[in-house]
């Protein structure tokens, strides 16, 4: 991951599929400081060498980054974002503005993360 690259957790104000206001922790990614992509639905997994702690830290910093960062509004980002879904239909995990970009930034297709 270059210096220009980087991704934290955020609160995301989002809409149920009901058109309820509601909030979610996400994952976003940025280039040069502006977004270029962000997790579609919430979730936290480490891999066995992580085990149990891993998650915890995890949780840890999804804390700290909610608290730190401003929440975003989800209808902006699609608004300025030219989105596409570049995951499979069956795990609808991320949504990322240029596939190309997370590429680089993160050393990665996103349909691999």
């Amino acid at each position: 991951m270059s210096d220009d690259t980087f991704w934290n957790y955020r609160i995301l104000r989002r809409k149920s599929e009901t058109g309820q206001p509601y909030f979610g922790l996400v994952e976003v990614y940025y280039e040069h400081d502006q977004p270029i992509g962000w997790t579609e639905r919430d979730f936290v997994s480490c891999d066995e060498d992580e085990g149990a702690e891993g998650i915890v830290r995890t949780l840890m910093l999804m804390l700290k980054d909610a608290q730190k960062h401003p929440v975003m509004d989800e209808q902006e980002l699609k608004d300025n974002l030219p989105i596409r879904n570049l995951m499979s239909e069956d795990d609808p995990v991320s949504i990322f503005s240029d596939k190309d970009a997370v590429e680089k930034a993160f050393g990665v297709q996103p349909d691999e993360a």
